[in-house]
């Protein structure tokens, strides 16, 4: 029973690896650089696009309703979307699931205070170089990545690099 238990919490802190990594050589998908582009829809069919969010730091969640980490990381990100509420903050989410449906369903038994793009070809992944879910990226208000990291358990270094982000964009 004990095995079972530290390979639960193995998988919980390493995070989902469905996909191996990615050769796709953007340059935008590292810190310092500029972010990468991205578009999608919702679930309803709502447009999303990166330009929409400058000028606002932005955290993307690279997640999936199938990935144990992936929503064991919700309670501590609905937290910090209530703490920066009204701020210049923004969490993205980006779903590979499978099917846009997998996803409407998840959010209609589970309804998330942040918008959620479907990616279910993870072309966008693919484009951000995922490797493992959850993946955050930090995006600065400027469009420069600030910070990434990969699997679940981060949440206190995400929680302190998006309130130092927001409180420097603040200060200006």
């Amino acid at each position: 029973m004990r095995s079972l238990s530290v390979l639960a919490l193995a998988v919980l802190l390493s995070g989902c690896q469905p996909q191996p990594p990615s050769t796709v050589a953007s340059a935008g998908a590292t810190e310092g650089k500029t972010a990468v582009d991205y578009s999608g829809e919702t679930v309803e069919g709502l447009p999303i696009r990166a330009a929409d969010y400058l000028g606002k730091v932005v955290l993307l969640d690279f997640w999936a309703t199938w990935c144990p980490p992936c929503r064991a990381e919700i309670p501590k990100e609905k937290a910090l979307v209530e703490r920066m509420k009204g701020k210049p903050f923004a969490l993205i989410g980006i779903s590979v699931d499978e099917s846009r449906n997998d996803l409407r369903d998840f959010l209609a038994d589970d309804p998330l205070p942040w918008v959620n793009i479907s990616d279910p070809a993870s072309k966008i992944s693919s484009d951000w170089r995922v490797t493992g879910y959850p993946t955050f990226v930090l995006i600065g208000a400027d469009g420069k990545i600030l910070n990434r990291w990969i699997g679940g358990g981060n949440s206190k270094s995400i929680d302190r690099a998006v309130e130092a982000a927001v409180a420097e964009l603040e200060a200006r």
